[in-house]
């Protein structure tokens, strides 16, 4: 198996509770992968205290977008496209 260097990243998932030492470095070829605390995996965010937060707050975003999208259109279509197009948004 061939690891690309530059895509790999590292997430170590802690408790909060627990005090885990950050300053961990692996090197895959010469070369040090980059540690992060947040990540995307299947359009699910996920960050290092297995937090929900982030991928709450991104939810809320996009359906905040799509409710406004619904809300300024609603006037220019029928209300059977408006109830199929909000099924196809939310």
């Amino acid at each position: 198996m061939v690891i690309n260097e530059d895509k790999t990243k590292l997430v170590i998932f802690k408790s909060k509770r627990k005090k885990i030492s950050e300053n961990i470095e692996i090197i895959v070829n010469k070369k040090a992968i980059e540690p992060i605390n947040t990540f995307s995996y299947l359009g699910v965010k996920l960050d290092s205290n297995l937090n929900w937060d982030d991928q709450y707050t991104s939810v809320s975003n996009k359906l905040t977008q799509r409710i406004h999208m619904i809300n300024r259109n609603k006037h220019s279509i029928s209300y059977k496209w408006m109830t199929v197009f909000s099924c196809a948004l939310l």
